[in-house]
């Protein structure tokens, strides 16, 4: 990640709700082979996988105080290297709206942001559904935000995205801290 590395701001948002889109629920009980998965998906999950909380939150940032983050590109993994449209977010939407989903949106030289979809994947080993190993978080999506820190930084407006991410989805939890301390500067 270059310059992203280490020093960094980072404004971190944990919240309960999960983004994974609700035609995979069915799956859990299931407990498919591949093929059943791939018959289900076929089936019932004809589109992009979507979720209303997974678009809120594209939408906040690419709308935030006059679009000052919003992005110039997006991944579901590094390097974020695909032009961002904000007029058809459907493909980023949907890349954090599977189990286990993860975004990375990038405004050049501003922020590099990770929404990052808690839930439990689905497994296999040799064809056959493996359960999953860990219990599910009490938070099942985490937004980070990473911002470089250099001579012109200003806390404040990373300090008040913090809370405006707090209060537009309404979770209790959140943080500010530098990222090769771990000096908290406001939770």
């Amino acid at each position: 990640m270059g310059n992203w590395d280490y020093n960094n701001y980072i404004v971190e948002v944990c919240l309960r709700e999960c983004m994974t889109d609700n035609r995979f629920l069915p799956l859990r009980d299931l407990k498919p082979t591949i093929a059943q998965y791939k018959e289900y998906c076929a089936r019932h999950i004809q589109t992009l996988a979507y979720h209303p909380l997974a678009e809120r939150i594209i939408r906040f940032f690419v709308d935030y105080n006059g679009g000052v983050y919003s992005p110039d590109k997006y991944n579901y993994y590094e390097p974020v290297k695909f032009v961002f449209n904000k007029n058809d977010i459907r493909i980023p939407i949907s890349h954090i709206a599977y189990p286990a989903g993860a975004l990375y949106l990038k405004k050049n030289r501003v922020v590099l942001i990770s929404i990052i979809n808690e839930d439990n994947a689905f497994v296999w080993e040799d064809g056959v559904y493996l359960e999953p190993k860990r219990a599910l978080p009490e938070f099942l999506t985490t937004i980070r935000c990473s911002f470089p820190i250099t001579k012109k930084s200003i806390l404040e407006p990373i300090i008040q995205l913090m809370i405006d991410l707090k209060e537009a989805f309404n979770s209790d939890v959140g943080k500010v801290y530098v990222q090769n301390t771990h000096e908290i500067i406001v939770e």
